[in-house]
This record gives structure tokens, sequence and C-alpha cells, in this order.
């Protein structure tokens, strides 16, 4: 499995150790092999940058651990990360963070930021496969086309 990371016009140097935010889109009706995606995703809070994203068939934590440690190879160690308490938060989350010196917070505020952009997807990304959804064969492809969507649209997700 290998996550995708933002896209590459931000300039990965500018981004300070800040606080994260993680959370996980679970409400779309989007299926692959008849089973449901969902859309793992790491965004900084002060610049609304996205620093790493997967979508993903698991319900548990693989997806959110693979975008966990890509954004960590790619962008400065935050402080803290804010997270839910959903159930792709596991210990092996945990440990990472733990390793890092990065302070989890679970909480429910800081994901407003997080559900405007879930929103944007939804009504935007989301909608527009209704029309293709059906070419959309795996995983990958559906990471593939996100990514282009985030590179096309660098602003897109900016609130």
């Amino acid at each position: 499995m290998t996550p995708t990371n933002s896209p590459p016009g931000h300039d990965r140097q500018a981004i300070p150790p800040s606080i994260w935010l993680a959370d996980t889109m679970t409400g779309t009706d989007l299926t692959i092999g008849g089973r449901r995606v969902w859309l793992h995703m790491l965004l900084d809070s002060i610049s609304a940058t996205p620093l790493g994203h997967r979508w993903d068939h698991l319900g548990g934590g693989d997806g959110a651990v693979a975008v966990l440690r890509s954004a960590l190879a790619a962008y400065p160690v935050p402080h803290t990360i804010h997270m839910d308490f959903g159930a792709a938060y596991t210990s092996a989350y945990a440990m990472i963070c733990g390793r890092h010196g990065i302070r989890l917070v679970r909480s429910r505020d800081p994901r407003l930021l997080l559900e405007r952009i879930f929103g944007r997807i939804q009504r935007q990304f989301v909608q527009s496969l209704g029309r293709v959804s059906d070419s959309v064969t795996d995983i990958e492809h559906l990471n593939q086309l996100f990514a282009e969507w985030l590179d096309f649209y660098p602003d897109r997700l900016q609130t």
C-alpha cells in the first residue's frame, strides 16, 4: 500500500512544525469491488494543506498509519496531532507518534476544518466520479484520480 502525498505544488519545507488534524471520511457511497472505500487524511491546521491522504477499503488503522508514515517522511514533525475517537487511530498510530514525540489529542473540536474539507471533497470530487465510478476498478486508480484532482485544483481545499 503506497500512501499518496499532498500535491507537488506545495512547498514541503514551508510548512513549519505545527498542529496536524487527522480524520477519516466514511460517509461516501463510493464502492470498489462491492466494498465501501474511505478517505484517510492528515491536514495542517494553519495552512489547511493536505499532508497526506489515502483512499482505502480498510476500516481499521492500516490506511491511517500509512498516511501518517508518509507525512512524517515528507514534512517536519508536528508538535501535536488532533484526532477524533475513531477506530482508525490504533495503538500502532499512537506508538509511531510516541516515537516522534508527537502529542496526541483526542477531541471533536478540531474536526470542524476537516469536516468542511470533507464536505467539499464529497460535493466536488466524489460527485464528479458519479459519471465514471464504474470505470474506477481499484484503490490505486481512485488514489491517482484524487491526487490529480488535488493537483489540478491546488486551492480547492482551502477554506
